[in-house]
């Protein structure tokens, strides 16, 4: 069983997700596994992510009909077999320590959550940067990246995702 379960959710990402998923090959911590769930993609994606569970077996592909990024994530996080999940999306790159950072970090009671920074790329590129959270962005805005590292079971105790939100601010 691998320590970290890197939930990737994908909908149409053909022209990024190679990008994405060699940011997690490239990672310094190597217990990992990947799950991909593709949430209905009409495009490429699929063949594309296909393409690497063949070469690395620590990579898996799930797919479903499209229900929105919050049931990707819900499904890749019920099928993990991990005991940290790290939520990625699939046009984020993450650098090639950040896992390792984050797991030396939660292992050592630094925090219940080890969040980072997000590199963007493609048509944006550059950090991708947010206010310090504070109640009232909190409500209002995403002023947290959801890459972040998180014990599993503190997850499920917290009830997961709000699944009235469909399509964002997970």
């Amino acid at each position: 069983m691998s320590k970290i379960s890197v939930i990737m959710p994908c909908f149409n990402q053909e022209n990024y997700i190679c990008e994405s998923i060699d940011s997690v090959l490239g990672q310094t911590f190597t217990d990992w596994e990947l799950l991909v769930v593709d949430d209905g993609s009409s495009d490429n994606s699929v063949k594309l992510v296909q393409k690497y569970t063949k070469k690395d077996k620590r990579i898996k592909l799930f797919q479903q009909k499209n229900a929105g990024v919050i049931a990707a994530r819900t499904n890749g996080i019920k099928k993990s077999k991990s005991e940290y999940i790290f939520m990625l999306d699939s046009d984020d790159i993450i650098a090639p320590n950040a896992l390792e950072k984050m797991y030396n970090a939660i292992i050592k009671n630094r925090g219940d959550i080890i969040t980072s920074r997000v590199m963007r790329f493609g048509c944006e590129t550059g950090e991708m940067r947010l206010k310090k959270p504070n109640k009232l962005n909190m409500a209002e805005n995403n002023c947290l990246v959801n890459a972040a590292l998180i014990k599993k079971s503190d997850f499920i105790a917290c009830g997961g995702f709000d699944k009235r939100f469909k399509f964002a601010l997970e």
